[in-house]
């Protein structure tokens, strides 16, 4: 039936397997959504008895903030999920797992500062490879119109329209890639600019960004049209900052 497909994988699952979100994506890929679910599920598969399957919608003991380093709701839920899949697997009380969080600096490229200069930040967001995922970005840097965003590449199926919409709360939309072209079009405003490449975006954004304000590459799509991955994406960003900060490009 849809979504099958994994008969020949091997009869293994983790004894805690966890799935933070359900969002669709890489539709190019899968085809549909029901196979999109179907892979993410997969990693439950196999469990027996006393296995442990952490959802996100679980509900959680505890409704205090975590202390984190780390911006946005969305990383507030995964620490959540983290602290009870710490807690169910191997027994550590949650208060332990919260004050071991509390040194946890992010990975890279998943809402990494990489530099701060004249009271702006740039913010290198380049793992972000669906919709959602910007929306969620973005909303962990508010308040509104102090984002320069920047995002496109090569669509995986997902509809960019959540992205677009974003225009109207932003200081600045800047798209690159793909479907660059396609996603300014279909966003609203003034602060909408289709650049094509990062190296233009991050000129552009450069110039118009004011004190107080951020630079996010979040870029909502797969990297593959202009890069080898989301890494290599990341890096470029993090090149073209530091070299324009080095010879004041934007102050």
């Amino acid at each position: 039936g849809e979504g099958a497909g994994f008969d020949d994988a091997p009869g293994w699952s983790p004894r805690t397997g966890v799935l933070t979100a359900w969002e669709p994506g890489h539709l190019d890929w899968h085809g549909t959504e029901a196979h999109y679910r179907a892979s993410k599920d997969n990693i439950f598969r196999w469990q027996v008895e006393g296995d442990h399957r952490i959802l996100f919608s679980d509900r959680y003991e505890w409704a205090e903030a975590i202390p984190l380093n780390l911006p946005g709701d969305h990383n507030q839920r995964n620490a959540r999920l983290a602290v009870l899949a710490a807690q169910r697997a191997v027994g550590t009380a949650p208060a332990d797992a919260i004050e071991a969080l509390g040194d946890f600096a992010g990975l890279p490229h998943r809402l990494q500062c990489i530099a701060e200069s004249d009271g702006r930040r740039f913010v290198d967001d380049s793992k972000a490879t669906t919709p959602t995922a910007t929306c969620l970005a973005v909303e962990a840097l508010a308040p509104a119109r102090i984002v320069h965003l920047v995002a496109g590449g090569r669509d995986k199926g997902a509809d960019l329209g959540s992205i677009a919409a974003l225009a109207k709360t932003l200081a600045g939309l800047y798209t690159i890639g793909e479907c660059g072209d396609a996603l300014a079009a279909r966003a609203e405003g003034d602060a909408v600019l289709a650049c094509a490449t990062l190296e233009r975006a991050v000129d552009e954004a450069m110039q118009r960004m004011e004190d107080g304000q951020v630079l996010l590459l979040s870029p909502g799509c797969a990297s593959l049209d202009q890069y080898d991955d989301y890494r290599q994406r990341g890096e470029h960003f993090r090149a073209l900052v530091q070299a324009r900060l080095k010879v004041g490009v934007g102050t």
